[in-house]
């Protein structure tokens, strides 16, 4: 799946929040989306913010990822104010946001939007194989035990010494009882 998607009918072509932008033409779309979502950063000229997104899209981030960035640090804490308000240049409120999130070294993380769908999928997966030992499970032969009056008997009388003696007690004197209440 490319980064763009083409909307029928307008000849227009839409740009994937999730789909990290590879290409100069895909960053160029990507940072027109990215314009159109933030409303702070609708007044920074395009060529200037392509610039200045230019590392954060090699580093593999997304759209989506940006915009956490600017809402959220890197522990999921949401900042107190709102958008660039107070700040004399939306580019140093970008910086200041996106720099939050920066190890030591200066590096950009993982992707958040590509870390939390490898986390999905290997979830996906366990499911699925949990799914596939439930079905073999359930398609294997159960032995069920015959009972007949003697077992019936037998296990009313194991839960008698239960209740009046105790499990432990029980469990001794009628063993074959107390593996099958168990199982």
């Amino acid at each position: 799946m490319g980064l763009f998607s083409p909307v029928w009918g307008w000849g227009v072509y839409t740009v994937y929040l999730t789909v990290p932008a590879e290409s100069a033409a895909d960053r160029w779309a990507a940072t027109e989306r990215l314009k159109n979502e933030v409303l702070d950063l609708r007044k920074v000229p395009t060529v200037l913010l392509v610039k200045h997104l230019g590392k954060i899209f090699v580093a593999g981030w997304c759209v989506q990822d940006i915009i956490r960035a600017l809402e959220q640090d890197s522990e999921g804490i949401v900042y107190q104010t709102r958008g660039a308000g107070g700040m004399r240049s939306s580019l140093a409120w970008l910086h200041i946001r996106v720099n939050a999130w920066k190890y030591d070294d200066g590096s950009l993380p993982p992707s958040p939007t590509r870390i939390r769908r490898k986390q999905a999928e290997a979830e996906r997966e366990r499911l699925i194989a949990q799914q596939k030992q439930i079905l073999e499970e359930m398609s294997r032969p159960k032995v069920v035990p015959v009972r007949g009056m003697s077992q019936v008997r037998l296990m009313r009388e194991y839960l008698k010494v239960k209740r009046f003696k105790g499990a432990v007690e029980a469990a001794r004197l009628y063993p074959e009882q107390a593996i099958m209440l168990k199982n």
